[in-house]
């Protein structure tokens, strides 16, 4: 048995270790578009720091974009969702000047790191009605209907 000369109470030990600040974590931003709640359009969001840089980026499935952040990250960093869908390798070189370009939308929101789950504020519907008139924005593609063939 240790016995404590200090008469202090010793740490407690926990099976939880703190978090650290510099872990990624996975976070999801719900999409939402004014006016549209029936219509889930398809966009791209990126994540850029305070500096400019490209983070992360991907495309949204089902008006959801899942992006691995840090909690720095969050909350000194930048959203940007665009009509458009870049592949893997042109995302490493996409900037935000060129997003803007593309007449990407950057909501105004204050993220919560021990938020895992982000609702964004809606897309007004002048934007994203600009965006299927003037940059060939299109709707998810209806999947084909699978044809039985019936034997006579």
């Amino acid at each position: 048995m240790k016995t404590n000369f200090n008469n202090k109470r010793a740490p407690r030990k926990t099976s939880r270790s703190p978090k650290n600040e510099s872990d990624l974590a996975v976070y999801t931003f719900h999409l939402r578009f004014e006016r549209a709640a029936d219509v889930a359009l398809e966009t791209s969001g990126y994540w850029f720091d305070a500096k400019g840089r490209l983070l992360d980026g991907t495309d949204t499935i089902d008006g959801k974009l899942s992006l691995a952040l840090t909690a720095p990250e969050l909350r000194c960093g930048r959203l940007l969702i665009a009509p458009i869908s870049t592949g893997g390798v042109h995302a490493h070189r996409v900037r935000a000047e060129d997003l803007f370009a593309y007449d990407a939308f950057e909501p105004q929101a204050l993220f919560d790191p021990g938020l895992r789950y982000q609702i964004l504020p809606e897309i007004p519907e002048v934007v994203w009605r600009f965006w299927l008139m003037s940059r060939g924005f299109v709707l998810p593609r209806p999947r084909p209907a699978r044809i039985a063939i019936q034997s006579w």
